[in-house]
């Protein structure tokens, strides 16, 4: 997980988070599925990663934000951040 998370890390060239976006969102998808069985501070971490890594990155352009999180990946992190 962590590996996959380093493509989109704060020191990641933006070229470099745009190839993976372009090529291998399917990775980073697969991390946020099984975002739920995960513990609070794995989730803690992933979500921080994506948030400076990833969305804040103004650099990156948003078409390929958005094709990452779909109805299905946003489906499973609203899982995930749900109370019982």
């Amino acid at each position: 997980m962590l590996f996959i998370l380093s493509f989109v890390d704060t020191t990641t060239p933006t070229n470099l988070k745009a190839m993976f976006l372009e090529q291998r969102k399917e990775s980073l998808a697969a991390v946020l599925k099984g975002l739920s069985q995960d513990s609070y501070s794995v989730v803690r971490l992933v979500l921080e990663k994506l948030w400076g890594g990833m969305w804040s990155d103004t650099k990156l352009k948003k078409t390929l934000k958005i094709s990452l999180f779909n109805e299905t990946v946003l489906s499973n992190v609203r899982k995930t951040l749900a109370f019982p």
